[in-house]
């Protein structure tokens, strides 16, 4: 439990001392101090997203030498007095109760954590392509020995450096345990720090984050087999949906927090390229380097800071050079593993002598998404599945109820009261919403859920604000003391972690210090439920490679550190043999 607060601590720390730098250099004024805590953190996360992304193109990501880079950054931009000064105002918000709360959240969340891994994909590639950038760094054609290695992303970067060496295999989710941690801090103090809760930004923020959090405890173990939690994985798409709830609420906030002598948030006045409205395009950027799914952000928030001044040039220039310095590496990092920058899709994949080829992409990437249709069928065949589908039933409520507010919400922004931020919102649902429509079946809700959650939510807010009745309702709550409030949110948290513990949790002895340890094939669980009996791992070397696969026919997962966990390719081979594994790889016929 301890390595969790630690390592924790480490990012916390330097998520918002490099986002306090990056809010400084876009000439923030917001004047709500969780709003700059929480943005601070995300922009600090974004940042270290892309440096890593890129970083892991030239050296490898081991621990010693990515805490080593992430800790020397950080010291640099103390040395700038605007943001000292920043974080002082920062530590003086926090009193002894804000100390006690972010405290006992911490404590609760390593508790809920400190479980055994067991999510399939995670010991298929995820945590095999972490512990290559970790010993390695990007290499030429690893998705020839693995398939999966292909889909880099930059979470995987992130986490590389966060992986010690530990005894008996301990492996714990740090990163999506880190997500998690933020989305319950960033709700409870939310709450602690107003007694009235007046501005739109905070009801959207805690009502997009409940239904997050709750979606994470209850509804997704209920559709997952097993009942396995994403939160304890490294899956890149518990990240993705909440950087999407909170690029929207970063809108929202620009809106509400601006100073009243700032410039409007739309207009024709000249204003400095380096502002607040970057903010939901970094974001943006940094969590489409996450997961693909996320390329709808961008196109949005992009439209957010152009609407400020479309007819300065310099600002069209800037709004396209933050998601290219981004999605670049990432990009890279494709074309480098597979030869395909979007791998597993075949889409502009270049003629390299590690390429995986485009029928093998073609297959995979079907396999992902759920199946290829023509145009024709698009509608009967989602049809189809909705029928006989329980989640995706639920998707198509979901789906209707954001169109139909989504009308209203547009309507009621732009004509009644005059937020025009309103319309990127919805904009950014209802594509985000589409493109998973267009690109994947069977797993859409896991892929981007919060596409379904952000207009439902914004009109819950926007009914708070302007019904009386919803008023007069909330009086005897923002009365309370503030205490009372924040415990409450904070016991809130405490019963859903342990409720989830009650109902999912599996059995296991409880680690103060170090994480659980992994599974192996023999007493993976899910092995077991679908009757495959793994007595041991086989190794055999072809073409000078080592490759290690458990012994029953359809396992594949080798659940440990083992690098080339896979079946023989008899048509790979070495690339550099004078280096081993670190020259990459090649396919001769």
């Amino acid at each position: 439990m301890l390595y969790f607060v630690g390592i924790w601590l480490f990012l916390s720390i330097n998520c918002l001392i490099l986002g306090s730098r990056i809010l400084g250099i876009l000439g923030s004024k917001l004047k709500f101090a969780p709003n700059s805590i929480f943005l601070s953190i995300w922009l600090g996360l974004s940042f270290l997203l892309g440096l890593l992304t890129l970083l892991a193109l030239f050296i490898p990501l081991s621990p010693p030498i990515g805490i080593a880079i992430i800790t020397l950054i950080s010291m640099s931009c103390l040395t700038v007095r605007k943001t000292r000064l920043e974080l002082d105002h920062y530590l003086a918000a926090w009193r002894g109760r804000e100390a006690f709360i972010v405290l006992s959240i911490f404590v609760l969340v390593a508790v809920f954590l400190n479980q055994r891994i067991e999510w399939f994909d995670t010991g298929l590639y995820h945590l095999g392509l972490i512990s290559w950038l970790s010993e390695f760094g990007a290499t030429p054609g690893i998705a020839l020995i693995n398939f999966h290695f292909g889909k880099f992303s930059s979470w995987f970067a992130l986490s590389a450096p966060l992986i010690f060496d530990l005894p008996e295999n301990r492996v714990g989710a740090v990163t999506n345990g880190f997500f998690l941690l933020v989305a319950c801090l960033q709700l409870v103090i939310t709450l602690n720090a107003s007694r009235k809760i007046t501005k739109l930004s905070d009801i959207f923020l805690v009502s997009f984050l409940f239904l997050y959090i709750a979606n994470l405890l209850f509804l997704q173990p209920l559709f997952t087999s097993s009942n396995l939690a994403i939160a304890i994985s490294f899956s890149p798409d518990m990240p993705v949906n909440l950087l999407i709830g909170i690029i929207a609420w970063s809108i929202l906030v620009i809106h509400d927090e601006s100073d009243a002598d700032a410039s409007p948030i739309f207009g024709t006045k000249n204003q400095s390229l380096l502002d607040i409205r970057l903010i939901p395009l970094i974001l943006a950027s940094a969590a489409a380097t996450i997961k693909v799914t996320a390329f709808p952000l961008i196109i949005f928030s992009a439209l957010f800071y152009l609407a400020t001044n479309p007819r300065q040039t310099l600002r069209w220039i800037l709004a396209a050079l933050i998601p290219f310095v981004f999605l670049l590496p990432f990009f890279a990092h494709g074309i480098l593993a597979s030869g395909c920058p979007l791998s597993p899709s075949p889409f502009m994949c270049f003629d390299l002598p590690w390429a995986l080829g485009s029928e093998q992409s073609s297959a995979e990437l079907e396999r992902v998404t759920g199946g290829s249709y023509e145009a024709s069928s698009f509608w009967s065949l989602w049809y189809e599945r909705i029928k006989d589908s329980t989640k995706l039933q639920l998707m198509a409520i979901l789906l209707t109820l954001s169109a139909a507010l989504g009308v209203y919400i547009s309507y009621f922004g732009f004509v009644m009261a005059k937020r025009k931020d309103f319309l990127f919102i919805v904009g950014l649902a209802w594509s985000g919403m589409a493109f998973l429509l267009m690109v994947s079946t069977t797993q859409i809700l896991r892929f981007g859920l919060s596409y379904f959650f952000i207009v439902p939510c914004l009109f819950f807010a926007i009914v708070v604000l302007q019904r009386p009745y919803f008023c007069r309702l909330k009086l005897p709550v923002l009365r309370l003391h503030q205490s009372l409030i924040s415990l409450s949110a904070l016991g809130l948290i405490t019963g859903l972690i342990m409720s989830h513990s009650y109902q999912f949790g599996h059995p296991g002895e409880f680690n103060w210090i170090l994480p659980p340890p992994l599974p192996t094939p023999k007493n993976y669980r899910i092995y077991a439920e679908q009757g495959l009996e793994v007595d041991d791992l086989v190794t055999q070397e072809v073409n000078g490679i080592v490759f290690t696969y458990p012994s029953a026919g359809n396992a594949k997962i080798c659940w440990s550190d083992i690098l080339v966990c896979n079946k023989p390719r008899e048509n790979v081979h070495l690339r550099r043999p004078s280096v081993g594994l670190a020259g990459g790889f090649v396919k001769k016929s």
